[in-house]
């Protein structure tokens, strides 16, 4: 099952708004096994001293030949056919007519799905891909020291998120993979690093492990606003979008998630205390 959300996804929320009364609040979803449409309406009607709930399920049913002026439509009970007129415009010829049939044998109505292209699915895919902020630890952790390496890396998971979209017939789903952080630093530096980092491990000996990505500060944050450098943490994502039940896909190029940050960087005084 896949979740339905570019053009149908307009027409289900029309209809269940207009199915309940206005003090019943719903939610809905709405999924496609490629035969048709099935939808899932939640509904809490508000009741004095009381809250009733229900569930009311629904299927559309792709009509048969709707640009000739008579749909023949299959009933949902099974057995048996039903003749609709449609007189569909042109604009409506580019897609798909359904009707809707709730409970048993509950006839809702008629509603169009315009046909989209695979292209479109991608961008309304990519729409809804969470790629997530970076979230940058360092060690030392807090104050940064002149001429001490500091250990960087990324909190967090470091792999490939995906999003599908689908319309009757046709789904895209686009995935991004994480390539490379680029930290730049406050002071005019700037490094990339091919993966997260290796997080520092509390307890282990320095010699017993290695940063693979690390920068060192060799000027304080004293002359800067706020006494700290203003840095950011940049994950560059490599994204693609691929077509299931119609030809298409491609790159979707280079998606970048930037989190800025406050670094305080110090200074250790050495300071003689032999008698002289």
């Amino acid at each position: 099952m896949q979740r339905v959300i570019a053009g149908i996804a307009i027409c289900v929320v029309a209809v269940v708004s207009w199915a309940y009364a206005a003090r019943a609040d719903t939610t809905a979803s709405a999924y496609t096994d490629g035969r048709g449409i099935n939808e899932r309406a939640s509904v809490r009607r508000r009741a004095v001293g009381h809250v009733q709930r229900g569930i009311q399920q629904c299927t559309y049913v792709p009509l048969a030949n709707p640009n000739g002026g008579v749909a023949y439509m299959p009933l949902s009970i099974g057995g048996g056919v039903l003749a609709y007129t449609l007189t569909p415009s042109a604009a409506q010829r580019d897609g798909t007519w359904y009707a809707k049939w709730c409970g048993i044998a509950n006839f809702a109505g008629v509603f169009f799905v315009r046909r989209v292209s695979p292209r479109a699915l991608a961008e309304e895919a990519q729409r809804y891909l969470a790629l997530p902020l970076p979230t940058p630890r360092m060690s030392p952790a807090g104050d940064q020291i002149v001429n001490l390496p500091t250990w960087l890396w990324l909190a967090g998971n470091w792999q490939s998120r995906s999003s599908t979209v689908s319309v009757p017939g046709v789904s895209v789903t686009v995935r991004a993979v994480p390539e490379a952080v680029v930290w730049t630093m406050g002071d005019g530096g700037r490094i990339t690093c091919d993966g997260p980092g290796t997080p520092y491990r509390t307890g282990l000996a320095d010699t017993a492990q290695s940063p693979t990505c690390g920068y060192t500060y060799r000027h304080s944050s004293a002359t800067q606003a706020g006494l700290r450098y203003q840095a950011a943490v940049t994950v560059r994502w490599h994204a693609a979008w691929a077509a299931s039940g119609t030809v298409g896909g491609g790159t979707l190029g280079t998606i970048e998630r930037t989190t800025t940050l406050g670094i305080r960087v110090g200074e250790l005084q050495a300071i003689n205390t032999s008698a002289g």
